[in-house]
């Protein structure tokens, strides 16, 4: 068992047999990420020994004597992160990773627990884990084969398109496209897709993903997915595939869209937790978000699980919409349900008004999840955080242009609803078109975290679906044809 906040020779972290072994040797404690277990435990208990601090051996007096002391500041950091005791700004943190002072050296601390202390810590750490184990232990060991996905497009879509799964890349890169059957998408208006990796710092690889499905029966779904954790680009590029997939084979499908979609998504799922055991992955507390929109006509369903987002409008009527909801830990109705099944979620507060929520199992500082659903995470699927999606729907005026934007966080971290539509409608018929009001709307995006977090970038996905009117293009077919009949009729 691995214990994230622990520092030891151990590359995998130490141990329950380890801390409760007879030995002289004590392990250490990085300060900036110490759980609150610890955190009682070296406030309280005698045999915490000494605090290491700024590269100075402190008693534990010394460590808290004061409201200026290390210790004082440290637990102050644990819930509104400071530096010298200045609050630290929004553009300070790090997007959906725990805020630490590991890089600035006079606030670096690490405290030293006795082996008696440790192993009692440890042997609480692994009992309250064992609800999320006992999820792996259980869940189901079937997938569906890349043989079955491909006889399905084959059969059932007339065009099928992915995101292909490649190497690290550089900032801005785009991701390629995986098509399976035929590779010209339907229709006068393809889609406009546009994934780019962020920059992450590191080895990060682009963890969002994306498809768009034609099925053969008039009905269409797209979808983009939002990877997290060091697993989440496998994960994000499976639940790609499998959520058109399982859409398809629901036997909700088309009677009722709204079930079929909730059954994809659970059952994508539950198909990328058995791949990840059969592969060796860890989607303990890595996953993905997901946002889908299902159309055919003017009927338009949506599917958001976590706080990708889907936003429906028409470039005669911009400022009337239809949106998704992010599923974000202080909305009441989440919240409520994560709190009830056990979960625990905290608040962190910036110093320019700026709040972070993130979930936790229970007195565990693990694993700090930014949002109230996900696909993946099976540690936290026993506290609440569900992998069911919130389900929508609309009818559009497809006389008015209408379209649908989808796009991972990466996107709406800085920029609203209104600001991604009218970007979009004021860019569409311009030189370039559709690809150049998604470039626009890039680079705008990443501009505004370059100014928000300095070098930190998220990866940053869109995918732009035009909805034709065909009643109309049927129309102005029929009148053209009438047009030269009658020039034929001349004498």
């Amino acid at each position: 068992m691995t214990w994230p906040w622990c520092c030891s020779a151990s590359a995998a972290g130490p141990t329950y047999d380890q801390a409760d072994a007879s030995c002289e040797s004590s392990l250490i404690v990085n300060a900036d990420r110490f759980s609150s277990e610890v955190e009682r435990s070296w406030r309280k208990l005698e045999n915490v020994d000494a605090i290491h601090h700024g590269g100075k051996l402190l008693q534990h007096s010394e460590f808290n004597s004061s409201p200026a002391s290390p210790g004082a500041l440290l637990r102050k950091n644990a819930t509104s992160p400071c530096l010298d005791g200045v609050p630290l700004k929004r553009k300070n943190k790090r997007h959906h990773t725990e805020p630490t002072m590991e890089s600035l050296a006079d606030r670096h601390s690490s405290i030293t627990l006795s082996k008696t202390v440790l192993a009692n810590l440890l042997r609480q750490q692994n009992s309250r884990r064992a609800d999320a184990f006992d999820i792996l232990i259980n869940a189901k060991t079937e997938y569906v084969v890349a043989d079955e996905l491909e006889r399905t497009w084959s059969e059932q879509a007339t065009c099928h398109v992915h995101g292909s799964v490649t190497g690290v890349g550089a900032h801005k890169d785009k991701r390629g496209s995986v098509f399976s059957g035929s590779t010209q998408f339907p229709g006068k208006l393809p889609p406009c897709i546009s994934c780019q990796k962020g920059n992450k710092g590191g080895s990060a690889p682009n963890q969002d993903n994306f498809s768009i499905t034609y099925f053969a029966n008039g009905y269409s779904l797209v979808g983009v997915f939002d990877g997290h954790g060091e697993w989440g680009h496998l994960v994000s590029a499976r639940i790609a595939q499998t959520v058109p997939y399982f859409f398809i084979r629901s036997s909700s499908f088309p009677s009722s869209i709204e079930k079929a979609l909730v059954e994809a998504f659970e059952r994508a799922h539950d198909d990328v937790v058995a791949l990840a055991l059969t592969d060796n992955w860890n989607v303990m507390a890595r996953g993905t978000t997901g946002v889908a929109a299902v159309w055919k006509g003017n009927k338009v369903w949506t599917a958001n699980c976590g706080d990708s987002r889907c936003v429906v409008s028409s470039v005669r009527e911009a400022s009337k919409m239809s949106e998704t909801e992010d599923h974000k830990l202080e909305l009441p109705k989440e919240k409520a349900r994560i709190v009830a099944a056990g979960g625990r979620i905290k608040e962190v507060n910036y110093g320019d008004g700026f709040i972070m929520y993130r979930v936790y199992m229970g007195h565990e500082d693990y694993p700090g999840l930014a949002m109230a659903r996900a696909l993946g995470d099976v540690c936290v699927k026993g506290c609440g955080v569900i992998a069911s999606p919130q389900i929508g729907f609309v009818e559009v005026d497809l006389s008015k242009r209408a379209f649908m934007v989808l796009s991972s966080d990466g996107v709406w971290e800085f920029m609203s609803s209104s600001d991604v539509v009218n970007c979009i409608v004021e860019k569409i018929d311009g030189q370039g078109g559709v690809e150049h009001a998604i470039s626009e709307l890039h680079t705008n995006c990443m501009k505004m975290w370059e100014e928000e977090e300095g070098g930190y970038c998220d990866d940053v996905t869109t995918v732009l679906i035009q909805l034709e009117n065909e009643q109309e293009e049927e129309t102005q077919t029929s009148a053209a044809r009438t047009v030269s009949k009658a020039r034929l009729c001349k004498p």
